[in-house]
């Protein structure tokens, strides 16, 4: 259930159905080399002692220890949310590309044959070819640009109501914080920079600080049957009762003989 209340003292209750899904995630093993290791991995660490520990360490060192630090800046910058909508209709899978890896696989990494350490996947993985354009997959504000540990060079847009698209590993970037961008603007190009093993966009959507599923909103059908409707104010129940009514097969009528 949400509630509001205004400055009068005006409170307002409106209450939300959701539907829990028992979803199969993908689980990978990725072995880790000593060229990725020395090249990839180890320059993304500050402190030059950290560098000198085992692979292992190096590894989990910036597999953890990094990736929270990045998480956490992406948390606050995505949990400032402009109070109005910015975004129009469905967000923009970016052109030409194909889903690679996709939201929440569990990737075990092994260094010669011993697991190293686990982490999940907050975003897609999509592949294009070698320094692509990155089109903003919706209308919004530049709220990020800028180095991010293991995502790399990333840009972070404002859609409004806590909406943000996270774009990672570009090779370069060609807008500023502040800047107001247009559904599919270039706001730059696809890389590797971070913790890429090679060229791709690492993309991203979170909601109020929290990492969710991108396909949906790729999907204008789903934006107007669970996100439009609570924008205009009807309940949980009514959207509910709505769904099972366009579910609901057509009776057919006999003829009378």
């Amino acid at each position: 259930m949400v509630v509001a209340t205004d400055k009068a003292g005006n409170t307002r209750e409106m209450r939300l159905a959701y539907e829990l899904k028992n979803v199969k995630y993908k689980k990978s093993t990725i072995a880790l080399s000593d060229n990725f290791l020395q090249n990839k991995v180890a320059p993304l660490l500050t402190d030059v002692a950290a560098r000198q520990g085992t692979p292992k360490e190096v590894f989990v060192a910036v597999d953890k220890g990094l990736r929270k630090v990045n998480e956490d800046k992406i948390t606050e910058v995505t949990s400032k949310a402009t109070p109005s909508i910015l975004w129009k209709g469905a967000f923009g899978q970016l052109s030409n590309s194909k889903v690679e890896a996709n939201f929440a696989d569990e990737r075990t990494y092994t260094y010669k044959g011993e697991p190293v350490d686990t982490a999940f996947h907050l975003g897609y993985d999509l592949s294009v070819t070698k320094n692509y354009p990155i089109e903003a997959a919706n209308s919004g504000t530049i709220v990020f640009v800028g180095p991010l540990g293991i995502y790399g060079n990333a840009t972070i847009i404002d859609h409004g109501l806590g909406l943000f698209t996270l774009y990672g590993h570009q090779s370069s970037m060609d807008v500023k914080a502040g800047d107001t961008v247009a559904k599919r603007q270039i706001i730059g190009k696809t890389g590797e920079t971070g913790l890429a093993a090679g060229d791709h966009l690492h993309y991203g959507v979170y909601l109020d600080g929290v990492a969710i599923l991108p396909v949906e909103w790729w999907d204008a059908k789903w934006i107007d049957d669970n996100i439009t409707p609570k924008l205009e104010g009807h309940s949980g129940q009514e959207i509910a009762e709505a769904q099972q009514g366009k579910a609901r097969p057509r009776a057919r009528h006999k003829r009378g003989g």
